[in-house]
């Protein structure tokens, strides 16, 4: 079977790194990338990617530079060969430790974070294990709506956002979490999430004054009018001080489905006098000519981009386009 291919963007061609899979009883089980997350542990730099099927895993990057081949996955089998069983949506770190998104809302249960310790690895569990810390994220109004859970989460560290926020006081995990739920089309809720997991009496959102609980995330100037995407990953570049919104899905103005995904650069305030309504602001937006991206990373002026296709082959898998940040330009190209 051939390699998965994307277009180009940007004048640059995504090179194809490879989507994890293992064999078990003679069947092939391969990812569903569904969020990414890179992180540098001393000095090397390592790429996780998670899947809504379970599977997680991870590889090494260079420490310089972007890779230009498939790469060398570590696996963790998913829990239950059962397709959506652990539903994976999303990746990020905070204070050396690797925290997951759980999508919630297929059964009326509300999205989760657990924690994921990278180091503790074995012959079944290549990539890591999960600890015993877990947060339930109350306070989501999913509006009736079922699969319309959790799909991006990314940490913003603190002195990256208003310190009234958490009380002036740097959060246990030295950041807050940022959540975005396909529920709640433009919208990004933030959570502090305590030490040690909630016990079991879950976790309520920032409340960013007047009850207010979610973000509001600037309209798509490359959208057509009328058109709602909705978010599919979300990554914070503490290096660049910016945060990369990703879209996979939502409806046309005739509530047909979007015919592109599409590519966000946000700055998000330090100012204590920042409200919910203006707090994030737009850099610039794209059309990207890809569909299901459901990942994204960034280092430097490198994008990484994951493609969740659904069960079949297609593009699954995870792809680097090399400088592909480097000619944008800095505001709103509109």
């Amino acid at each position: 079977m051939a390699d998965p291919t994307l277009a180009a963007w940007n004048n640059v061609t995504p090179v194809y790194l490879g989507n994890p899979a293992y064999k078990q009883n003679d069947v092939t089980y391969r990812a569903e990338p569904s969020g990414l997350t890179i992180y540098r542990d001393g000095g090397a730099l390592w790429i996780f990617v998670v899947s809504d099927n379970g599977i997680l895993a991870r590889a090494q990057l260079p420490a310089t530079g972007a890779p230009d081949a498939k790469l060398d996955w570590q696996i963790n089998p998913t829990p239950d060969a059962s397709d959506k069983a652990y539903d994976y949506e999303s990746c990020t770190f905070a204070k050396g430790n690797l925290m997951i998104g759980i999508e919630g809302d297929r059964d009326g249960s509300a999205p989760q974070v657990q924690r994921f310790d990278q180091a503790d690895t074995g012959k079944n569990h290549q990539a890591g294990a999960f600890t015993s810390s877990a947060w339930t994220l109350d306070g989501i109004a999913f509006g009736g709506q079922t699969n319309s859970g959790m799909e991006g989460m990314t940490l913003v560290p603190w002195n990256c956002y208003p310190p009234g926020w958490t009380g002036n006081t740097e959060p246990h995990y030295q950041g807050v979490f940022f959540v975005a739920v396909q529920a709640d089309a433009g919208q990004i809720y933030a959570y502090d999430l305590a030490q040690g997991g909630d016990g079991g009496a879950g976790t309520a959102p920032i409340d960013f004054g007047d009850q207010v609980t979610t973000l509001l995330v600037p309209d798509l100037a490359s959208a057509a009018p009328g058109d709602t995407p909705l978010i599919s990953d979300l990554f914070f570049d503490a290096g660049g001080g910016a945060l990369y919104v990703m879209y996979d899905g939502g409806t046309d103005a005739a509530g047909g489905k979007l015919a592109n995904d599409y590519l966000q650069k946000l700055t998000v305030s330090t100012s204590n006098d920042a409200t919910a309504a203006d707090a994030l602001a737009a850099s610039w937006d794209y059309q990207l000519p890809w569909l299901n991206c459901e990942g994204v990373a960034v280092v430097g002026d490198d994008l990484y981009v994951c493609i969740d296709d659904g069960g079949t082959p297609g593009n699954n898998g995870v792809f680097v386009l090399p400088g592909a940040l480097a000619s944008l330009p800095p505001t709103d190209a509109t």
